[in-house]
């Protein structure tokens, strides 16, 4: 039972867990991972770019900036097969994101500068969360942990069925001992009547005797 009781608790917190893992932990608990560069030039006529390896369901959040001519420059994310993810258009100044990776792949984060005459100075700070991993992660373990001793427990109960019932008289032993015991009964119940009927007998007898005429 306390094996039971042990495996409801790993179940219970597992679900919990789980749908913990949807909480925007991002807003509470700090990065997983930081990529910053402060000052990189981007020529005219070029474009930069930088690959980040991640997982579907990260959380990406960042800030870009850009200064030099009209402080502006295009920026997107693209995944391996240059399939555009994420594509504000071109920003000025600087520009905050939060963007959700929808599947486990090579993402290109790229600055292009190709209609522009003169060069930029790029900046950027991005921070990747796999927080919801995480809690997910040990979520599921502990749903499977408390499903398994569960399991394991009503296992030993079904085993142990069988030897409580060997333990345990045969319908045929028990039923000749019934039959045993209707006899015995049986016999006690003639015993009884004939110890009646000698009682009757004998009031009868007494009865008689105080009727009979008393001899002078």
């Amino acid at each position: 039972m306390e094996a039971s009781k042990k495996g409801f608790l790993f179940l219970i917190f597992g679900i919990a867990l789980s749908f913990l893992s949807f909480f925007p932990w991002d807003m509470l608990l700090p990065p997983w991972q930081c990529w910053q560069y402060r000052d990189w030039k981007i020529d005219s006529r070029a474009e930069g770019f930088f690959q980040r390896d991640l997982i579907c369901g990260a959380t990406i959040q960042g800030q870009v900036w850009c200064y030099g001519g009209d402080n502006g420059i295009d920026f997107l994310i693209t995944d391996s097969g240059s399939n555009v993810c994420l594509n504000p258009g071109r920003i000025y100044d600087g520009y905050r994101f939060k963007w959700h990776a929808p599947y486990n792949d090579i993402y290109s984060f790229k600055f292009g500068n190709t209609s522009s005459e003169s060069s930029r100075n790029v900046g950027y700070l991005i921070s990747s969360y796999y927080y919801m991993h995480v809690f997910l992660t040990i979520g599921v373990i502990l749903v499977a942990i408390g499903l398994l001793v569960i399991l394991k427990e009503a296992m030993k109960t079904v085993s142990a069925s069988p030897e409580r019932k060997s333990e345990q008289p045969s319908p045929v032993l028990i039923e000749e001992e019934s039959k045993e015991s209707i006899k015995a009964l049986q016999k006690e119940t003639e015993d009884l009547k004939s110890a009646v009927r000698d009682l009757q007998a004998t009031i009868v007898e007494l009865l008689e005797r105080t009727r009979e005429p008393k001899s002078d």
